[in-house]
């Protein structure tokens, strides 16, 4: 679904500066690229100030209805509104990147402990291969 009226809206300077600099176009691809994106975009949400949000894939626009403008275009993605917009508490943020860092720190050693056991193990099976003397009969059998 298309932005209704595309057409008529007119980019801000804010939001071209923003295009330019999010999405490393030159000027000049500017206005096909917003073209392209309003014919493309699908409705997310009304906002106040009679604003309205428009995303295509991971770009969204903010647009004005009633001034007819492109207010801004940045890059979201959607897994960023599934899990919320507003940010963590800091202590609490701070407690979830410790206990993370800890339980990795564990993982990390349970795991280096079992790859040096398996390399161990590995390493005498090869030693025995070397040695003309071993017989594997009887583990084959």
């Amino acid at each position: 679904m298309a932005i209704p009226n595309y057409d008529k809206y007119e980019i801000t300077s804010h939001a071209q500066e923003k295009l330019i600099n999010r999405f490393n176009l030159a000027k000049s691809d500017g206005k096909p690229w917003i073209k392209r994106f309003m014919t493309q975009a699908q409705f997310q949400e009304n906002q106040p100030d009679s604003r309205q949000k428009w995303r295509k894939a991971d770009i969204v626009m903010i647009i004005d209805t009633k001034q007819k403008t492109i207010v801004t275009v940045f890059n979201k993605s959607a897994d960023d509104e599934i899990v919320g917009s507003s940010p963590l508490n800091p202590e609490l943020a701070s407690g979830i990147k410790n206990y993370i860092n800890e339980y990795v720190s564990k993982k990390k050693r349970k795991l280096g402990l079992e790859i040096a056991d398996q390399a161990l193990k590995l390493s005498e099976v090869a030693s025995k291969m070397k040695d003309q003397r071993t017989n594997f009969s009887d583990k084959w059998a």
